[in-house]
């Protein structure tokens, strides 16, 4: 008989991340809330109610912290603080995708996403491509989410944050195990571990350890499964860590049972089953008792197990948890079937079924409004897509218009410019040849000055000395003398 520890596995794998930060959570919204009430209407006020949002949000209060986000979206538009903006859209993606609004939690995040692209902000880059990759994930579109995952993972790694890059290959081997890649889902997981260890982050790495011990249960590696949990166990002992250790010794018997120990099995269960009264977890107890039952009619002890399977039944039905009922049920119906009990078995599986397609037509009408959540947000997308080529075009035209008056005036300019030096080489010219004529005037007249003296000079040479007829005619009267 197949025995359904997985079912109570794969519910605690999915919420046991959260518990043991509430009254740290609590503490820093009050806080929060005092410095709110004494704040102006600025940008600190902006970051106060994206931080308040944030705490909300983690402490699973998800109406509130959509609430605050909005507040901070509005005074972050009239103050134009753009990073507040981006922040504040980011907040209301985180509620609105825990609320199961994803069409409008992807189209806040989109938005982040650009506004961020913007301002070249990395770190918030890669912390919207990774909720975007986690909005696609709880849609079921598992291939996108691991494309926008990748996306975050590449930005990571760039800035080099440990603790995000963590998160990251965590949230990619979540979506391997979904895709039911384990190879590749355990390859990511070891990645997680060891930077957890390197940031000495311990209950981050008692959670990869646990897994990790997972993924080799699924892989029937059954040594490395239970080496792995046991050191998750470990951990958690050392960090008081209640709920978690709860986990981990239903993994433990998950394992042992596999292996057809039911003796350490059933020692596992009890312990876990005490811890789970202890915090008074209704679901985690019933979950808990039908695994117990279901061991005991595995080990051949069947009205043993059937009494705590009927406790299960009891208290999943006061609280509602149909899916355990279910469970319940159809084991119910097999175990009275083997032991030919054929009344009880037939009534209990018309009730498996009965429940079983109640289930299965709300997980249909589900599938059928995720698939028109993606029709809703593929048709945003194109339409996005389209103003985004708008917006391209007309920034394309816009700088392009820009350039060719930049161009123009930058001529102009230049046109200035050069008139400005023509002129003003002409007029050094034009005042040049006026000195040369000037010079030249000058010298003409000192050249005029020069030769009517050198004129005057002759003259009164000439006037001075004797003519040449005379100086002969009183050579000859020497001679005759």
């Amino acid at each position: 008989m197949k025995i359904v520890l997985k079912y109570t596995l794969a519910f605690w794998i999915a919420t046991f991340g959260y518990v043991a930060a509430q009254s740290e959570y609590s503490r820093s919204i009050d806080s929060l809330k005092g410095i709110l009430s004494k704040s102006k209407e600025d940008t600190a006020k902006v970051n106060i109610l994206n931080d308040l949002s944030r705490d909300l949000a983690n402490a699973d209060k998800y109406e509130q912290a959509k609430t605050y986000a909005e507040k901070a979206l509005q005074l972050s538009e009239k103050l134009n603080f753009r990073s507040g903006r981006a922040t504040a859209l980011n907040q209301i993606g985180v509620a609105l995708c825990q609320l199961g609004s994803f069409a409008g939690a992807l189209q806040s995040h989109e938005e982040a996403l650009k506004l961020r692209k913007e301002l070249k902000d990395k770190p918030g880059i890669g912390m919207s491509y990774h909720n975007i990759g986690m909005a696609y994930y709880k849609q079921g579109n598992y291939e996108t989410a691991l494309v926008n995952s990748l996306a975050a993972l590449k930005v990571r790694e760039e800035l080099g944050n440990k603790t995000d890059l963590g998160t990251t290959y965590s949230n990619i081997a979540l979506i391997y195990y979904s895709l039911k890649k384990y190879p590749e889902a355990l390859k990511n997981n070891l990645t997680t571990l060891k930077i957890r260890e390197e940031l000495g982050d311990k209950l981050g790495v008692a959670y990869s350890y646990n897994n990790i011990g997972n993924i080799y249960d699924l892989q029937g590696n059954l040594d490395e499964a239970l080496k792995n949990h046991i050191a998750s166990l470990k951990i958690k002992e050392e960090l008081g860590d209640i709920q978690g250790i709860a986990y981990s010794h239903i993994n433990i018997a998950a394992v042992y049972e596999k292996q057809k120990k039911y003796k350490e099995s059933l020692e596992e269960l009890f312990i876990a089953l005490k811890l789970c009264e202890q915090s008074g977890e209704d679901e985690a107890i019933a979950g808990t008792l039908l695994n117990i039952g279901l061991v005991y009619s595995e080990s051949g002890k069947t009205s043993e197990g059937l009494k705590y399977l009927e406790r299960s039944l009891q208290i999943a039905g006061k609280i509602g948890a149909r899916e355990i009922i279910c469970e319940g049920y159809d084991v119910l119906s097999r175990i009275y079937s083997e032991d030919g009990d054929y009344r009880q078995a037939y009534a209990y599986h018309k009730r498996f079924t009965q429940l079983k397609d109640s289930l299965l037509n709300e997980e249909n009408l589900n599938q059928i409004n995720e698939l028109q959540t993606k029709y809703e947000t593929e048709k945003k997308d194109k339409d996005l897509i389209a103003k985004d080529a708008e917006l391209t075009k007309q920034n394309a035209e816009n700088k392009q218009r820009e350039t060719e008056r930049n161009a123009f005036i930058i001529g102009f300019i230049l046109m200035i410019a050069l008139a400005f030096f023509i002129f003003r080489s002409y007029r050094e010219k034009k005042k040049a040849n006026i000195e040369i004529l000037e010079q030249k005037s000058i010298i003409e007249e000192k050249q005029k000055e020069i030769l009517d003296s050198i004129h005057y000079s002759r003259r009164i040479q000439t006037s001075l000395l004797p003519t040449e007829k005379y100086i002969t005619k009183k050579l000859k009267e020497l001679a005759g003398a």
